[in-house]
């Protein structure tokens, strides 16, 4: 008689494909954590680019990993042997990878990991999901789309750069369990408000030269907040810290904060890229933000995630394009931290209408049940 506890795990195994960053990584992080409380034997497996960031942060949430040789496709006119050898590489590996796990479906994540893997799966005709993040659809998942069985969308906005508006559903942009939890957390009282300054999961030059600037010149604005910034690289947080004790300043700087409760927790305010799960996570937290969108983002996503954001949010958007970016900065920066965070208004703990779904990671699920139940149906049905 079949193992009915191994069946049901082999029906429940879910491979997640691509990543890059933390803004692609997460959003598969919290469909896993959601998919795994509905089945706890599942098999989660993640399959990326190989990046430091992705092994950094996979290991503490003790997923599998497998990385892939494959070499972006930005390189392929400088290196095209080095991409084609890759590529061949990649594709090998990922056959392998959906032989042997044999998923009950996969997600694609968005970057260039995704290609080789979502491929392979559309071959053995394993149902597909893409998570898209952005406003404007990435370069991979547009490519992809038509191997997927449905597109899942945070940016209402995203529908219009992919061709198959059926296979389109807007769920909003699925937030680890840890993010929910900050919000009715009890922390240790901090006396100052927190200033967050954050470039993402690999950190930012341009908004670590925009805070030492604007520290060297505004310091004494500073005084009555704890600023915690995350560098992305250890040479520039040592720099930071030592501007910090010469200008007697209470933070805490660090190349990456471990988990949302060390980089959120009491966070009044905070400078931020533009990238989509930052914004959906600011937006859960209902934390106001001055948002620096990336100038030279693919298909000028950043811009367009910034700008859709605001409109319906607290926060101001500063473009680094703009001739007086570093005036307005300061001006915004000088507005900004003038407001009383203690009051109701200006609270992040107030009651500001949420732009994206709280229930995404859970919507995320019930696609992905129905889309296995309906691939066994049609495994079972006669051709």
């Amino acid at each position: 008689m079949p193992n009915q506890n191994a069946s049901r795990n082999k029906r429940s195994a879910i491979l997640f494909a691509g990543g890059g960053t933390g803004g692609h990584l997460y959003p598969g992080i919290a469909v896993a954590e959601r998919w795994q409380d509905c089945f706890p034997d599942a098999s989660v497996l993640f399959a990326g680019s190989g990046r430091e960031i992705e092994r950094h942060i996979l290991t503490k949430y003790y997923f599998k990993y497998e990385a892939l040789p494959f070499v972006s496709p930005r390189t392929a006119l400088r290196h095209p042997l080095q991409f084609l050898k890759g590529w061949r590489k990649s594709r090998k590996l990922a056959r392998k990878i959906i032989r042997e796990f044999q998923p009950a479906a996969v997600i694609g994540l968005g970057g260039y990991a995704s290609y080789p893997l979502v491929i392979a799966a559309a071959r053995k005709q394993v149902p597909i999901i893409l998570l898209e993040q952005n406003a404007v659809a990435g370069r991979a998942n547009q490519h992809l789309e038509k191997y997927a069985s449905k597109v899942c969308i945070s940016f209402s906005e995203s529908i219009r750069t992919f061709a198959t508006p059926s296979k389109i559903d807007l769920t909003g942009n699925p937030l680890r369990q840890e993010i929910f939890k900050l919000k009715s957390a009890a922390f240790d009282e901090i006396p100052l408000p927190t200033l967050l300054i954050t470039g993402g999961s690999q950190g930012s030059n341009l908004i670590n030269e925009t805070a030492i600037k604007f520290i060297e010149s505004h310091a004494n604005l500073l005084k009555g907040w704890q600023i915690r910034h995350q560098t992305g690289s250890e040479p520039i947080a040592i720099q930071i810290r030592e501007l910090f004790r010469q200008r007697n300043l209470c933070g805490d700087v660090r190349p990456y904060f471990e988990s949302p409760a060390d980089l959120y927790q009491n966070v009044k305010l905070a400078i931020v890229r533009a990238g989509g799960t930052t914004l959906a996570e600011l937006d859960a937290l209902n934390i106001p933000a001055i948002i620096i969108p990336i100038a030279n983002s693919m298909a000028n996503h950043q811009v367009l995630n910034a700008k859709a954001f605001a409109s319906r949010n607290a926060a101001v958007v500063i473009e680094e394009s703009e001739n007086n970016f570093q005036n307005d900065f300061s001006d915004a920066m000088t507005l900004q931290l003038a407001k009383d965070y203690s009051s109701a208004e200006n609270s992040s703990t107030d009651s500001r209408k949420k732009i994206f779904s709280s229930n995404a990671a859970n919507q995320v699920v019930e696609i992905l049940k129905q889309l296995i139940e309906e691939s066994e149906v049609s495994c079972l049905t006669p051709k």
